[in-house]
Protein backbone atom coordinates (compact mmCIF):
# COMPACT_ATOMS: atom_id res chain seq x y z
CA UNK A 1 0.00 0.00 0.00
CA UNK A 2 1.36 3.39 -0.98
CA UNK A 3 1.70 6.10 1.66
CA UNK A 4 -0.72 8.99 1.51
CA UNK A 5 0.46 12.43 0.53
CA UNK A 6 0.03 13.51 4.14
CA UNK A 7 2.30 10.67 5.30
CA UNK A 8 4.91 11.62 2.68
CA UNK A 9 4.86 15.21 3.89
CA UNK A 10 4.93 14.23 7.57
CA UNK A 11 8.07 12.18 6.91
CA UNK A 12 9.53 15.04 4.87
CA UNK A 13 8.92 17.51 7.70
CA UNK A 14 10.57 15.09 10.14
CA UNK A 15 13.62 15.00 7.86
CA UNK A 16 13.65 18.79 7.76
CA UNK A 17 13.57 19.03 11.57
CA UNK A 18 16.47 16.57 11.76
CA UNK A 19 18.47 18.54 9.19
CA UNK A 20 20.45 21.72 9.71
CA UNK A 21 19.26 23.16 6.41
CA UNK A 22 17.28 26.30 5.81
CA UNK A 23 13.76 25.81 4.47
CA UNK A 24 14.88 27.02 1.05
CA UNK A 25 17.88 24.65 0.89
CA UNK A 26 15.84 21.73 2.19
CA UNK A 27 13.09 22.32 -0.37
CA UNK A 28 15.65 22.48 -3.16
CA UNK A 29 17.17 19.20 -1.99
CA UNK A 30 13.71 17.57 -1.81
CA UNK A 31 12.61 19.13 -5.11
CA UNK A 32 9.51 20.75 -3.58
CA UNK A 33 8.42 24.38 -3.45
CA UNK A 34 8.76 26.56 -0.37
CA UNK A 35 5.03 27.50 -0.45
CA UNK A 36 4.10 23.77 -0.51
CA UNK A 37 6.41 23.19 2.44
CA UNK A 38 4.63 25.83 4.53
CA UNK A 39 1.14 24.76 3.41
CA UNK A 40 1.81 21.16 4.45
CA UNK A 41 3.46 22.24 7.68
CA UNK A 42 0.33 24.23 8.58
CA UNK A 43 -2.08 21.51 7.43
CA UNK A 44 -0.34 18.77 9.41
CA UNK A 45 -0.06 20.97 12.50
CA UNK A 46 -3.84 21.46 12.40
CA UNK A 47 -4.55 17.74 12.13
CA UNK A 48 -2.12 16.92 14.93
CA UNK A 49 -3.84 19.48 17.13
CA UNK A 50 -7.22 17.80 16.65
CA UNK A 51 -8.77 16.84 19.98
CA UNK A 52 -8.78 13.23 21.06
CA UNK A 53 -12.02 11.42 21.71
CA UNK A 54 -12.84 11.35 25.39
CA UNK A 55 -15.39 8.86 26.73
CA UNK A 56 -18.43 10.47 28.30
CA UNK A 57 -21.01 8.57 30.32
CA UNK A 58 -24.51 9.98 30.53
CA UNK A 59 -26.25 8.30 33.41
CA UNK A 60 -29.69 9.81 32.98
CA UNK A 61 -29.93 12.36 30.18
CA UNK A 62 -32.60 14.99 30.63
CA UNK A 63 -33.58 14.58 26.97
CA UNK A 64 -32.71 12.56 23.88
CA UNK A 65 -30.51 15.40 22.61
CA UNK A 66 -26.99 16.39 23.54
CA UNK A 67 -25.71 19.84 22.60
CA UNK A 68 -21.97 20.15 22.00
CA UNK A 69 -20.54 23.66 21.86
CA UNK A 70 -17.74 23.62 19.28
CA UNK A 71 -14.76 25.95 18.95
CA UNK A 72 -15.88 29.00 17.02
CA UNK A 73 -19.29 29.04 18.69
CA UNK A 74 -21.21 26.49 16.60
CA UNK A 75 -23.47 24.00 18.37
CA UNK A 76 -23.74 20.37 17.30
CA UNK A 77 -26.95 18.62 18.37
CA UNK A 78 -26.67 14.83 18.72
CA UNK A 79 -29.29 12.24 19.47
CA UNK A 80 -27.99 10.37 22.53
CA UNK A 81 -29.51 7.14 21.22
CA UNK A 82 -26.92 6.99 18.40
CA UNK A 83 -24.28 4.32 18.75
CA UNK A 84 -20.64 5.22 19.35
CA UNK A 85 -19.58 4.52 15.75
CA UNK A 86 -22.19 6.93 14.38
CA UNK A 87 -21.19 9.65 16.83
CA UNK A 88 -17.51 9.20 15.91
CA UNK A 89 -18.36 9.53 12.18
CA UNK A 90 -20.38 12.69 12.82
CA UNK A 91 -17.62 14.24 14.94
CA UNK A 92 -14.90 13.29 12.44
CA UNK A 93 -16.89 14.85 9.59
CA UNK A 94 -17.50 17.97 11.67
CA UNK A 95 -13.79 18.30 12.50
CA UNK A 96 -12.81 17.75 8.86
CA UNK A 97 -15.29 20.37 7.67
CA UNK A 98 -14.04 22.82 10.29
CA UNK A 99 -10.41 22.25 9.20
CA UNK A 100 -11.34 22.76 5.53
CA UNK A 101 -13.17 25.98 6.38
CA UNK A 102 -10.18 27.23 8.40
CA UNK A 103 -7.76 26.40 5.56
CA UNK A 104 -9.67 28.49 3.01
Amino acid sequence: MLPTLAQVWAERLDRYRASSLTVKAFCQAENVSVPSFYQWKKRLAQTQAAPAFVPVNLTSPASDELDLLLPGGATLKLNVQLDEAAIRKILAATIAATCEADAS
